[in-house]
């Protein structure tokens, strides 16, 4: 298990980059289209969340989205934008929106910090007066605002069984071990009882942890809504058995060519505790290696996950790079570093037994607060 630390870049004055644009709320043009496909085909780091499919249906589900192309004499690439909190963001802090069209096929994250800044640098040029948020697996360029916003384990999985099994820790090798010897049965879910008794164990789960869920698997949701999610082309559920009942699940997001997205997991405390878990886990490399993926994004840095991913995982930073708008540097500075004190607040939180009501909190709403005045006019 490695851990990236990527250097800061200085910015360089660069011509703007050629910039074609699609608001998933109008028609989509055949031609974008081809284009489109044909950049995330180019690179073995797209995602379900950048699929034209995925785009419309979030749009038609209140959340409208923009695809964009860039394009210069050397480099091109995709970026997706959501219109969120006053601002076009790209990503998450566990998952980027963005790739660059032919790069190096074995780099974890699928662009350099050069890469990165000219991405974030050009989305900023093209919003003109609105605010931009970017997430991208690479440090900000010196002088772009930005802070630490989360991190993610990445795995390649085009190796063979045997590597991908000894990679794991030694201790996750042995829960498989003790899961292989029980008649596990393993296969992906195909019916609708398949996605009923997951969503089962996902609500069980939850209240385990005091948490709510909508819905049970007896109401009849619309497709690609509650367990009915699964229905959906870009997303792969696959489910171990134990004498004929569902008992554990691990679900994931995916595009051919594309790298796989984790997505979620729910088991049985018997289920965890022997192993089952794990040995799904496994399961779900292999086969999704099987599919043509070369890459599995886990969707956020756990244990769990870093000793899942063993030798062969890579723990790697995601940043939030701010920019775009109106206001001077100095306010999108205050709000990232702001942003950035939250997640050590949060420790000395935990350390101290302090109520949430007060310096995390207090963090929270001075960063709002930067957030808000960034977006007004200079001078007020």
């Amino acid at each position: 298990m490695t851990t990236s630390y990527h250097g800061i870049e200085p910015p360089r004055r660069r011509a703007p980059a050629e910039v074609r644009v699609w608001d998933v709320r109008e028609p989509l043009p055949a031609s974008f289209a081809a284009e489109w496909e044909e950049a995330l085909s180019a690179s073995s780091h797209g995602h379900f969340a950048m699929s034209l499919d995925y785009l419309r249906w979030e749009a038609d589900h209140g959340h409208p989205s923009r695809a964009l192309l860039l394009e210069d004499a050397g480099r091109r690439g995709a970026v997706v934008q959501r219109w969120e909190l006053s601002r076009w963001v790209s990503g998450w802090p566990w998952r980027w929106q963005a790739v660059m069209c032919g790069s190096d096929p074995f780099s974890s994250v699928g662009m350099t910090a050069s890469d990165a800044a000219w991405l974030h640098e050009n989305l900023c040029r093209f919003s003109g007066r609105d605010r931009v948020l970017t997430f991208l697996p690479h440090a900000p360029a010196r002088g772009v605002p930005g802070w630490v916003a989360g991190a993610t384990v990445i795995q390649g999985v085009t190796r063979s069984d045997e590597e991908l099994f000894e990679g794991m820790e030694p201790s996750k090798r042995r829960l498989a071990k003790r899961a292989r010897g029980q008649q596990i049965e393993i296969a992906t879910a195909e019916q609708a009882e398949d996605f009923r008794a997951f969503y089962d164990l996902q609500v069980e789960s939850k209240r385990r942890r005091g948490l709510s869920i909508e819905g049970g698997s007896s109401s009849a949701p619309a497709r690609g809504e509650q367990w009915r999610e699964w229905e959906l082309p870009w997303m792969w559920l696959l489910l171990a058995r134990q004498d004929g009942q569902v008992v554990a699940g691990v679900g994931d997001g995916i595009l051919r060519g594309g790298a796989m997205q984790g997505r979620t997991a729910a088991a049985t405390l018997e289920a965890r505790r022997a192993g089952v878990t794990v040995l799904l886990g496994f399961e779900e490399l292999r086969r999704g290696r099987d599919l043509g993926h070369r890459w599995f994004n886990y969707g956020g840095d756990t244990s769990f996950k870093r000793e899942m991913s063993g030798r062969l995982g890579r723990r790697i930073r995601v940043f939030g790079w701010l920019g775009g708008g109106r206001a001077p540097r100095i306010w999108l500075m205050g709000e990232a570093a702001l942003r950035g004190l939250r997640p050590t607040l949060a420790r000395l939180r935990q350390r101290m037994g302090l109520a949430r009501a007060g310096v995390v909190t207090l963090a929270h709403a001075l960063a709002e607060l930067a957030s808000y005045r960034a977006d007004l006019p200079v001078g007020i």
